[in-house]
């Protein structure tokens, strides 16, 4: 009668070994879709990070030099990459910068700049995040004061998708 209870307690304690088994199994394979959204969040936040690095840069193009973006092109785009190293001189990704002038003109004096981070090596980048702005690049106010703009190349707009305008 002995055996048979130790028959009856080992079968108990593998039985609930199996479910706890099936139970840590199911558990870990859901881990790892969340350490896979994890991973995606982050290469989303580095690629927004380098398109935040080319409106930086457009930014201070404008600051530093009256003449950019050239405006004696036939078209009215202006485009340019331009690489990121880490300091051990790997590269981190790249930005793309796209400066469109068609409404740079009277009345708007508007220039739409937009910057696409590319996380990763530039011929296959593991994500991508795009930025566009508008800049005022009016040098009078837009009333007859005849006043300094105080908005001059300023981000009068600013938006984290595509967009036109």
């Amino acid at each position: 009668m002995k055996r048979r209870r130790r028959a009856f307690l080992i079968i108990t304690v593998l039985l609930l070994l199996v479910i706890l088994l099936v139970l840590c199994g199911a558990y870990l394979r859901s881990q790892v879709n969340y350490y896979k959204g994890a991973r995606t969040n982050a290469w989303k936040a580095g690629a927004r990070q380098l398109a935040l690095s080319g409106l930086e840069d457009v930014r201070l193009k404008m600051l530093k030099d009256g003449t950019f973006p050239p405006t004696n092109l036939s078209t009215t785009r202006f485009t340019y990459v331009e690489k990121v190293f880490d300091e051990s001189g790997q590269i981190v990704g790249s930005y793309r910068v796209t400066l469109r002038s068609d409404k740079s003109d009277k009345p708007l004096y508007m220039l739409y700049v937009q910057c696409e981070g590319r996380l990763g090596p530039p011929e296959a980048p593991i994500a991508t995040h795009t930025l566009s702005a508008l800049c005022d690049i009016s040098e009078k106010r837009r009333d007859t004061s005849g006043l300094p703009n105080p908005r001059y190349r300023r981000w009068v707009q600013y938006r984290d998708s595509d967009w036109q305008y």
